[in-house]
This record gives structure tokens, C-alpha cells and sequence, in this order.
């Protein structure tokens, strides 16, 4: 499957944020990561729904259980940051 790179910019408290968007060509069903966490604190937030919904979803697909509550995959560099980025990027290299 081929792809298209896109530079990305939005600001977000005071800050400009920069990265590069991937987004696949054609049709889908399209490959997609969700990262979770069972341990998510934000008020609202059930796991188990997020999960539902992700696996509804038609094509290849991964969900990632992330330590560390709804931000533990934010801080850089940490070990789990290290590890979502490796799993995620070895996934979508391998759909995409």
C-alpha cells in the first residue's frame, strides 16, 4: 500500500507542535494502532469501550495496554514512550 507524507503544525497551549502526518492511499479498510490504558484516570474514560470500539473497526488493527494512566506514553524520553513508538511503528511499516 502506498502512502502520502504530510507536514503537520498546530499550537497547543502556547506551544507550535511539528510532525509528519502518514496517511495511506486508496480505499479501505485501513490499518489503525489505539493505544489504552487500563489504568486511564480521566473522568469518563472506561477501557473497556474504547476497546469495543477499536475492535469494531474493519481491517488490520493492534491496541497497545499502555502503563501509566491516560499520560503515561507523554513523557520523552521514558521507556514507555519508547515501547508504544517502537510497537506502533513496526505495525503500521508492516500494513502500510
Amino acid at each position: 500500500m502506498s502512502r502520502s507524507v504530510h507536514d503537520s503544525e498546530f499550537a497547543s497551549e502556547g506551544a507550535t507542535l511539528r510532525g509528519r502526518l502518514y496517511l495511506p492511499s486508496g480505499d479501505g479498510p485501513l490499518p489503525a494502532v489505539a493505544t489504552i490504558s487500563p489504568d486511564d484516570e480521566m473522568p469518563g474514560a472506561d477501557t473497556a469501550v474504547a476497546r469495543g470500539v477499536f475492535e469494531s473497526i474493519a481491517g488490520p488493527t493492534t491496541t497497545l495496554a499502555s502503563a501509566g494512566g491516560h499520560f503515561g506514553i507523554i513523557f520523552d524520553p521514558s521507556p514507555e514512550l519508547d515501547w508504544a513508538r517502537d510497537v506502533q511503528a513496526r505495525f503500521l511499516l508492516e500494513h502500510l
